[in-house]
């Protein structure tokens, strides 16, 4: 009966968010425009405005993305179409997201997959983090520095992948060329092992109204290193460690209205050590396609 119940209750929950974007998107596109911003807004939600009491208002985002299939560091996850929802509330450089991955087919029918999750979701995390900005005027250093330090719980209902924990702490060079990012993840639950992933990033405007990106092309890359302990539990069956995956991504982000935006993409990831790769070939139900297709809606509040 609990069980029942609680799978109603993430069912709603898809809805619920599916909805609630449609919503936001409708009551945005019904709202005057703000006038315009002196610069281009940024891809990340911008600063909080300040309240008349001077404090800060919170500020968040609601997205929802549908996706050819789940592929995460390099590993295929879920090789069926996916949704995938999000919720970030962020508040004087806290954040607090609650991110899920939801099965629109029967995975199980798959050789390799685990149990029927049928429009039920196999995967949810849950992340706090905490991010800063410091300005180059302050440190004395030729570019702002950005820090970010957080915590990561995986939680993966029915599926034989065993929940776990990670912390992370990464550094961002937002105003450098293709504004790198390196971050550190440490499993401190099951595995006992780092992931270290390297990324850039660079964003083209395309077409502007009133000083406003209308149309962007945003183009990333990543690369991805894991120890013996971290490739061991993921990947199974062996004890290498080293440069383990690789990214590339592009996408046209249309900004429908202030606070909405359309993003299809397309991401291809594979794994680069051949002791890895060995290894993922060889699994149950493997598949050489690591190439998604998706697109993303986000309302930002």
């Amino acid at each position: 009966m609990i069980r029942k119940l609680e799978r109603s209750i993430r069912r709603a929950a898809i809805l619920a968010c599916s909805f609630g974007i449609l919503a936001a998107a409708t009551r945005a596109e019904d709202t005057p425009a703000a006038p315009a911003p002196a610069s281009p807004p940024a891809i990340t939600l911008a600063p909080p405005a300040a309240a008349a009491d001077g404090w800060e208002r919170p500020t968040g985002s609601l997205s929802l993305d549908y996706a050819s299939r789940y592929v995460w560091r390099g590993m295929v996850a879920n090789q069926d179409p996916v949704l995938q929802p999000s919720l970030t509330l962020s508040w004087y450089g806290f954040s607090v997201n609650a991110w899920g991955n939801v099965d629109t087919t029967n995975y199980g029918d798959h050789e390799g997959g685990y149990n029927d999750r049928k429009w039920e979701f196999s995967e949810v995390d849950y992340t706090l983090s905490y991010s800063h900005t410091f300005e180059k005027k302050t440190t004395g250093l030729p570019f702002n520095v950005a820090p970010t330090l957080g915590y990561i719980s995986y939680t993966f209902d029915g599926t034989t992948v065993e929940n776990t924990q990670e912390v992370f702490f990464g550094v961002g060079l937002p105003d450098v060329l293709l504004s790198p990012t390196l971050t550190a993840y440490y499993d401190v639950d099951e595995c006992h092992g780092w992931y270290l992933n390297a990324a850039v990033s660079h964003s083209i405007s395309l077409y502007k109204k009133e000083d406003k990106d209308i149309l962007a092309l945003i183009l990333g890359a990543s690369l991805g290193w894991g120890s013996a302990q971290e490739n061991g539990f993921y990947y199974g069956g062996t004890s290498e460690q080293g440069l383990s995956d690789f990214g590339l991504s592009a996408g046209i982000k249309y900004a429908v209205t202030d606070n909405f935006a359309i993003t299809p993409y397309v991401k291809y990831s594979d794994i680069i050590t051949k002791g890895l790769n060995d290894v993922r070939d060889n699994l149950s139900g493997a598949t050489s396609s690591q190439t998604v297709f998706g697109v993303n809606a986000t309302y930002s509040f």
